[in-house]
């Protein structure tokens, strides 16, 4: 049987119709999910008594810079740490292109000797995280971050290990 090309171009919009609509009755469920926060722990009351005066310690050391951004992910201050520039590779591992990419953004963290960091949005609240700390959900998404949680460089979408290592080695 075959349906006359007025038929079909009719089926064929239905069916984008439909699709169309289930995008926009699932965008809700999927905003919530990325803006939802984790409820805060119930606080315990302590009873504290107060210590004697004691002399004034002497000034700590300022901590490195980079770490004091509460809604980067820990695995982004943590290389921080050890290094001025991170790459950071928002990715998903259901998806083959995102694999691809990922060893694109790895070598090309490896050839400007900046630490490397993948961030897989399947696994428990990276999606949010990653929302929270650069206000933007894109997957994959390649990110240049230089001390103090700022990022130098996004990336959306495909890009090679040549663009990342110009990127990481060019970030200020």
């Amino acid at each position: 049987m075959t349906l006359s090309p007025p038929v079909r171009i009719v089926a064929l919009s239905g069916l984008l119709l439909a699709l169309a609509a289930a995008g926009v009755l699932e965008y809700p469920k999927l905003k919530h999910r990325f803006l939802t926060h984790h409820p805060a722990a119930t606080p315990t009351r302590v009873a504290v008594t107060p210590a004697p005066a004691a002399p004034s310690p002497a000034p700590a050391a300022p901590a490195k810079a980079g770490f004091v951004i509460p809604a980067m992910p820990p695995a982004v201050g943590a290389a921080l740490k050890t290094h001025d520039t991170v790459v950071v590779f928002v990715y998903s591992p259901a998806s083959p292109d995102d694999l691809a990419l990922f060893a694109q953004a790895r070598a090309g963290a490896r050839r400007a000797n900046a630490a490397f960091v993948p961030l897989d949005v399947s696994q428990g609240t990276t999606a949010v995280d990653v929302y929270a700390w650069v206000k933007q959900p894109a997957d994959p998404e390649t990110l240049v971050v230089k001390h103090g949680g700022r990022v130098a460089f996004a990336i959306q979408g495909a890009t090679d290990s040549v663009s990342v290592a110009q990127a990481a080695a060019t970030a200020r």
